[in-house]
């Protein structure tokens, strides 16, 4: 809740002094929507990160499903309010800004406001039951996963901006709607991948390794089928985007190609990201993405803007900064289960 506040804080005492206008490459009578909205935005965002906090809960107690089907609650109604919207009212920014924002908020506070009042009343935040001793694990653990949800930030928030302030807007959309379109694999996989949490915990605590690598397996074979899939959806984008959007909007095929790349290797890493997460080893993980966040804008800047790859070059860049992945990822699982992980492979 703390750092909620802070990024409320700063969103208000610094946004208003940023010309937004120049970091998304619009017209200048802009500004002050863009201020505002992204004010706004920001806002929703950090009253979010606390709220989506029910998420672990929920996975804790395996029902890892329902933390999906709150992401695709929230989704399906900004999808829904957006569209009609784009029927009832003249072209506003800031109104559609918002209704994609408000959402996610609403149902977080739903669902834990509908969890923490019945199963998890005993559960539920209250100040009296505070304990100091518990302070630095609770924290250090936590610190872990707030560097991994701010490295997840960084990669997926920033791409538009990037692409907006070196290409111009009009060329977010292409690169919006093929993420749209290849990550339907991703999402899916992930729905597969996250239940697999406290599976893994209690047979690792169990050293049920036998059953462990049998899952792994079955999954990197899940995962050569998912590949089998992109490629047909790669194959068909052509067709599949000209009945979705016609020819209002141009996709080019190397966009198509350089995401399905992507999409694939995070596939990959997920399975194992799955397992390192069950078992709380995700020291190394979040070293690693850390690294990636750091590297991910200079690298973006340079292959769009440098090397003048334009939104080409922040997918290059996000295939740079993940693929170390696919070698740490499954080393770090191998060493676990053949209880040789010592050093950073033991984090």
């Amino acid at each position: 809740m703390a750092i909620s506040i802070l990024m409320i804080i700063g969103s208000i005492t610094i946004f208003p002094y940023i010309s937004w206008y120049k970091v998304f490459n619009a017209p200048k009578e802009l500004n002050n929507e863009l201020s505002r909205l992204l004010q706004v935005v920001f806002i929703l965002f950090a009253i979010r990160f606390t709220l989506q906090l029910i998420n672990p809960i929920l996975a804790a107690h395996q029902k890892t499903a329902l933390t999906q089907f709150n992401n695709f609650l929230s989704s399906t109604f900004a999808l829904l309010t957006i569209f009609l919207m784009t029927k009832l009212i003249n072209g506003s920014l800031f109104a559609l800004g918002f209704a994609y924002s408000i959402y996610p908020v609403i149902v977080y506070f739903s669902v834990s406001l509908y969890w923490f009042l019945g199963k998890f009343k005993y559960i539920r935040p209250n100040f009296h039951l505070f304990k100091k001793k518990h302070l630095k694990s609770v924290f250090n653990l936590g610190i872990i996963f707030l560097i991994n949800q701010i490295a997840v930030i960084v990669l997926s928030t920033t791409s538009n901006i990037i692409i907006s302030h070196i290409s111009g807007p009009e060329k977010v959309t292409p690169y919006a709607i093929t993420h749209r379109y290849f990550f339907l694999i991703s999402t899916i996989f992930s729905m597969l991948t996250t239940p697999l949490w406290p599976a893994f915990t209690d047979a690792y605590t169990k050293r049920d390794y036998n059953w462990i690598n049998r899952i792994v397996k079955k999954f990197n074979n899940l995962w050569l089928l998912s590949c089998l899939l992109v490629f047909i959806m790669l194959i068909m984008s052509p067709i599949f985007f000209r009945l979705w959007i016609g020819d209002k909007v141009e996709i080019p095929f190397l966009l198509s190609f350089l995401m399905a790349f992507y999409v694939i290797i995070m596939t990959y890493v997920s399975v194992y990201s799955s397992f390192l997460c069950g078992v709380s080893k995700i020291g190394l993980a979040t070293l690693t993405s850390l690294i990636s966040s750091v590297l991910y804008i200079p690298l973006a800047l340079l292959f769009s803007k440098t090397l003048c790859l334009g939104f080409y070059g922040v997918v290059v860049a996000s295939i740079a900064v993940v693929t170390p992945n696919i070698y740490t990822h499954p080393t770090q699982f191998k060493k676990l289960i053949a209880n040789k992980a010592t050093g950073i492979w033991n984090i």
